[in-house]
């Protein structure tokens, strides 16, 4: 049979007891078995200096002189490969104490669950951080925390670039000896300057008396002697210079002839004058001259404001101003009839505007000594032979004595009167029990 060792397993060979005879097992393959079980011992044993990965050689080929192999479960000492504190390690999936080591899937695992800002223990980031935003520290929280410029409370940007010109001008400078100074070199830039140099920028000599009127006056400055009171031009806390707006209280000022100031009630009348007007005129009465003021077309309809003047817009405008043309078409205990041009026609002496409003019924309407009952009574009014009203003219509703009551107010299509025109009125239909008498109002705001 052919060898099960080593890749499947170990060999089974039977064994003669000392009662078998030769013809008892075939003496071929016993030598067979036992030549391929010995070939397979050999090569997985290997021969001195085996290149074999698999053979034991190979693996132990490291192992020399009097040293051992180290095994899974027992304690041996490695040579070179002792732990400085003598522990013991063993790999961990999920170590958890000093002694375990952890495998490359746990390492790979930690990094991919800690590999951002966000999933630090210490760090919180809230919302999608924006461009530019910082990661500063929190004491009140205990964390790193994103924040903007303006949170952090940097002013970065045109004040930074605006300066950077300058400080890449101030880099370039080469430090000198004590005593200098930097200096603008007039070409947007700067230089370091001596003190004879900085004097002579200031127009002051070298050891000048700072007491000498000249020096002074060359340095741009004032002598204590020049000004009246040093210590009132000290005590200026705002400008005083062409185009400034101080401001003073009175005590600020001493009333000299034509220096006075004025009050605030003063500067009102001032500013109250205007071509004729000396800005403190009276208010106008009856008797005398003054100041009026105009009165609205309300006030003008109210009639009894006695300090305000009429326009004639407004009078105009006003009910002050309605002329009312009166039809007295049949008497009193006259029965009304259906007609046409009823009372003759009627030339108009005046030219203006028709009035007639649903909330002021007595613009435009009729009335009856007495009233009639079941049905309504209708009258049209004309100029020029047309109806000056829709399908809704004067009607008087059953046991009504004036169209103003009525539930169908008239509606009209011309408003416009012109003086000569002539004025007819018709009664277009009766209550079944007519009305006694007829009279006829128009309302007209005169031209």
């Amino acid at each position: 049979m052919a060898t099960n060792f080593p890749e499947t397993g170990l060999d089974s060979l039977t064994n003669p007891t000392s009662t078998d005879t030769m013809a008892s097992f075939s003496h071929l393959a016993q030598h067979a078995n036992a030549n391929d079980a010995i070939e397979a011992l050999q090569a997985k044993v290997g021969v001195d200096g085996s290149a074999v990965t698999t053979s034991h050689d190979y693996k132990l080929s490291n192992v020399t002189g009097n040293d051992k192999a180290a095994s899974v479960t027992g304690t041996e000492t490695l040579t070179n490969k002792t732990l400085e504190d003598g522990t013991a390690l063993e790999s961990s999936a999920a170590p958890t104490t000093d002694a375990q080591i952890a495998n490359k899937k746990y390492v790979d695992d930690q990094v991919a669950t800690a590999n951002e800002l966000s999933e630090l223990t210490d760090v919180t980031i809230t919302g999608t951080p924006a461009d530019n935003e910082f990661l500063a520290y929190d004491s009140g929280s205990g964390e790193w925390i994103n924040q903007t410029k303006s949170e952090v409370g940097m002013a970065i940007g045109s004040d930074v670039q605006a300066w950077d010109t300058h400080l890449d001008s101030l880099a370039g400078l080469t430090p000198g000896i004590e005593g200098k100074m930097i200096t603008s070199n007039g070409l947007g830039g700067y230089q370091i300057s001596s003190t004879a140099d900085v004097r002579g920028y200031l127009n002051v000599e070298d050891g000048a008396d700072v007491t000498d009127t000249d020096n002074v006056t060359l340095a741009g400055a004032l002598m204590d002697s020049e000004l009246t009171s040093i210590t009132d031009v000290k005590a200026l806390d705002q400008s005083v210079v062409s185009g400034a707006s101080p401001t003073f209280s009175n005590a600020n000022f001493t009333e000299a002839t034509d220096k006075n100031y004025v009050t605030d009630a003063e500067k009102t009348v001032i500013g109250n004058t205007s071509g004729t007007n000396t800005g403190d005129e009276v208010s106008a009465t009856t008797s005398v001259e003054g100041i009026v003021e105009l009165a609205t077309n309300t006030e003008v309809d109210t009639g009894t404001d006695t300090s305000r003047a009429i326009t004639p817009d407004a009078l105009q405008e006003s009910k002050r101003n309605i002329r009312w043309l009166v039809f007295n078409l049949v008497e009193a205990g006259t029965d009304v009839a259906v007609a046409t041009n009823i009372g003759g026609d009627f030339v108009s002496p005046i030219s203006g505007t028709i009035l007639q409003s649903d909330t002021t019924p007595f613009y435009l309407y009729a009335t009856n000594s007495t009233a009639g009952t079941t049905g309504n009574t209708v009258v049209d009014i004309n100029i020029g032979g047309t109806s000056i009203m829709t399908t809704n003219k004067l009607s008087f509703d059953t046991t009504e004595k004036t169209t103003t009551t009525s539930t169908t107010p008239p509606d009209l299509t011309t408003t416009t009167l012109s003086v000569g025109d002539i004025i007819t009125i018709d009664v277009d239909s009766l209550a079944t029990t007519p009305p006694k008498g007829l009279t006829v109002y128009i309302a007209i705001r005169e031209d």
